[in-house]
């Protein structure tokens, strides 16, 4: 049950989808297809290049790595990284079942933000199901911390966001920013999917140097100087509006909740904390 006593129905790609693109970390080509699946099937991903196709499911459990994105890793040892966009346009647009092949380990960065990812579900289509969507429910609050990073989830009859963003840097650009969602389709569409990821000049060199961001530039990022932001933005709060776009993505891991979750400088490690925390505490509505 949903919304009251409303029913909502899972939902499925109504056709298959692709697209080519370039992992933002590590640089490779990647061809993508997102294809329909059946009621209860979940989200994941199949490895096509590596032998027998292992499975990956998107689950909070199986997030190995939290370092400028999130890993999953399945079958065999399999892994794919950067999820969270292409996660986060799903279930924003409450998309429940879903089989995502890549022939390669990480998902095309696209434009650094969800838009493009939302587009192929919306050219796709969307096909109800003959199952109810199974939404989960907090049975009591829950908090998580990582030195000043703090998150908390509540309990709530809908899925909301508040997400909060310091300007720990003193960038003469930037203030603290908020930004807050009710998780809907046309909400997510319209309010967060355009947000792009975004970084410091200064520390493109390290993090090449660590293997990270080989395939970012201009076009598929918020770039920022020391002293100025280098790429024009979609909002005038695009980067805590990306927060919320990955805080999003990474808790799409649980499956449908109903929570309000309120974080402040959230990353992907507090994000996925977080995520652990709630599944001890969530029960069916």
């Amino acid at each position: 049950m949903a919304d009251g006593l409303a029913v909502v129905f899972q939902h499925t790609l109504a056709a298959p989808v692709s697209l080519e693109g370039r992992g933002l970390h590590s640089g490779r080509p990647v061809l993508m297809r997102v294809l329909p699946a059946e009621a209860e099937f979940g989200i994941r991903f199949r490895r096509t290049d590596l032998p027998g196709g292992p499975l990956i499911a998107a689950a909070a459990g199986n997030v190995v790595e939290t370092v400028r994105c999130t890993v999953l890793e399945g079958e065999g040892g399999a892994r794919v990284s950067t999820v969270e966009h292409l996660l986060s346009a799903l279930r924003g647009l409450g998309v429940d079942n879903a089989l995502i092949e890549v022939d390669g380990p990480e998902v095309p960065i696209a434009d650094g933000s969800s838009a493009l990812f939302c587009d192929l579900v919306q050219s796709a289509g969307l096909a109800a199901q003959a199952q109810p969507r199974r939404y989960q429910r907090l049975a009591k609050a829950v908090g998580v911390s990582n030195g000043q990073s703090c998150a908390v989830a509540i309990p709530a009859d809908r899925f909301a966001v508040s997400v909060t963003l310091v300007n720990d840097h003193r960038h003469p650009a930037l203030s603290d920013q908020f930004f807050e969602l009710v998780v809907e389709s046309a909400a997510y569409r319209q309010s967060v999917a355009a947000a792009r990821t975004f970084g410091f000049l200064a520390e493109v060199e390290a993090m090449r140097a660590r293997g990270l961001i080989q395939g970012a530039s201009l076009e598929n990022a918020v770039v920022l100087s020391d002293t100025e932001v280098l790429t024009p933005l979609r909002y005038p709060d695009e980067l805590v509006r990306h927060k919320v776009l990955d805080l999003i993505g990474d808790l799409a891991l649980l499956g449908p909740i109903h929570a309000h979750i309120i974080g402040i400088r959230t990353s992907h490690l507090l994000n996925n904390k977080l995520a652990r925390a709630m599944a001890d505490e969530l029960v069916l509505v």
